[in-house]
């Protein structure tokens, strides 16, 4: 009984760790991707400075408009 208990929470933590580290590694993902994002935008596209930071000001109030969204539902 005390075994199976403890194999249940070992794979309890594994899950909880699991999505932690799945959750911190979105959100170390997101300022990479806004860099290769203006790296593109002034390199390839050739925006202005003041183009590009509207463009990424709009990328990201709409990213959180809709991740607010998704707590919504």
């Amino acid at each position: 009984m005390l075994f199976e208990a403890f194999i249940q929470a070992a794979h309890l933590r594994r899950d909880v760790f699991i999505e932690v580290m799945f959750e911190f590694i979105n959100v170390m993902i997101l300022p990479v991707m806004l860099i290769v994002y203006y790296a593109i935008q002034r390199l390839v596209v050739h925006h202005s400075a003041m183009e590009l930071k509207v463009l990424m000001h709009y990328l990201i109030v709409e990213s959180m408009h809709k991740h607010a969204h998704d707590f919504d539902d």
